[in-house]
């Protein structure tokens, strides 16, 4: 009989992010001889999984202590689940992890971390990166961008990263995204609608967004932009929309369990994000046969171009799967900003393919041919892989 493989996640919540889908997806579909328990920081659990699950349950406001307590309660669940292997996602979860008792550490790097890690908290998470990830015994790069992020700026031995794209549970969207909307927002996409979804947050890039659309609004009048994803900005982003006269056409909905029964009634998806590791809403709206813009910001592009060398700066690229254009610049522009250069290719390739049906239907199709790389079957594999490179079973 084949022993089972006693396998740790470490992550800090199951809800409400790209990290947090794929962890809990894993759990799902890992073989039987894995058993898996979940390490979080918070009870927060959006996202279904299989396994065990205890809570950290660490309570202060102070961020050293803080630090200091969540790693004695991993040690203290190691110590009794006694873990064949601990995997960890994002930077926090990773560096607990290398510190922690675990005798076999894989740790998920998700994001260009020189890029995103911001302020004293972001030097010295930087920092911690440099002194700290090569001591993991694999390290799992979300894309080819992370990779050389991590090789280029913070010295990571190339030979223990390996990239494992997300993947996408494509038969679940496939029953899910039929799922009929409620008449009131079924209306809204009787129209020209393009969607997107993320955090409200800077790097997601919902300002630059906005006044993008006013543009699109200029040319195609009746068009609606719907906006799913929660976060601190959503107020912010509410009064640049009204200041733009564009509020009655702009739709924030909100987190939805269920983003796919959107994606599949709009026309269009668009990701203005100023910086993501790789994308995994783009390959999620694709298994909805949504055509695909995206920004230029590291990840997408070898999602849309096969390629992790090509950077746009000044034109729309037209690629084989899906439209890149510049990313924006990080900034908070308002209302009275004249747009900048991004910003008009942003919203001429919107217009564009709102206007080109021919153009549409061909991005549709590349979408639902694309997305089969990044099949569940596909990625499980690789993971399975790298789980049982220490030849454990």
């Amino acid at each position: 009989m084949q022993r089972k493989i006693k396998l740790v996640i470490i992550i800090a919540t199951l809800s409400n992010g790209g990290a947090e889908r794929i962890a809990a997806l894993l759990s799902e579909n890992l073989p039987d001889n894995f058993e898996v328990s979940f390490l979080l920081y918070k009870d927060e659990v959006f996202y279904s999984y299989s396994g065990n699950k205890y809570i950290l349950k660490v309570n202060t406001d102070n961020k050293i202590i803080k630090q200091i307590l969540n790693l004695r309660a991993i040690n203290k669940y190691i110590d009794e689940i006694k873990p064949d292997l601990t995997l960890s996602f994002l930077t926090n979860p990773n560096i607990l992890n290398l510190l922690s008792i675990s005798h076999t550490k894989i740790i998920s790097v998700r994001g260009v971390r020189s890029k995103s890690l911001k302020g004293l908290g972001g030097f010295i998470y930087k920092n911690l990166i440099k002194l700290f990830y090569n001591k993991a015994d694999s390290i799992v790069a979300l894309s080819k961008g992370v990779k050389e992020d991590l090789i280029d700026n913070f010295k990571i031995h190339s030979n223990n990263i390996n990239i494992i794209y997300n993947f996408c549970d494509i038969e679940r969207i496939t029953n899910e995204k039929n799922i009929k909307l409620d008449i009131k927002n079924h209306k809204i996409f009787e129209k020209p609608s393009i969607i997107t979804a993320g955090r409200l947050e800077f790097p997601k890039g919902h300002f630059n967004l906005l006044r993008a659309f006013k543009n699109v609004k200029n040319s195609i009048h009746d068009a609606q932009l719907i906006i799913l994803g929660k976060g601190k900005l959503k107020k912010d982003l509410v009064k640049l929309a009204k200041e733009l006269n564009i509020f009655n056409s702009v739709h924030f909905l909100g987190f939805v369990e269920n983003p796919f029964k959107y994606f599949s009634k709009a026309d269009i998806f668009v990701l203005p994000s100023i910086m993501e590791g790789f994308g995994n809403v783009i390959i999620e709206a694709m298994a909805c046969s949504l055509p695909i813009i995206s920004t230029d910001c590291i990840g997408p592009k070898e999602i849309i171009t096969n390629s992790a060398n090509i950077k746009v700066e000044d034109e729309i690229l037209y690629a084989e799967h899906g439209v890149l254009t510049p990313v924006f610049k990080n900034n908070k522009y308002r209302n009275n900003n004249s747009l900048t250069k991004e910003e008009v290719l942003f919203s001429s390739a919107i217009i564009n393919l709102l206007n080109n049906s021919s153009l549409k239907n061909r991005y549709k199709l590349e979408s639902q041919k694309r997305v089969k790389d990044f099949s569940k079957d596909k990625i499980v594999k690789n993971w399975i892989k790298v789980l049982n490179d220490f030849n454990l079973s």
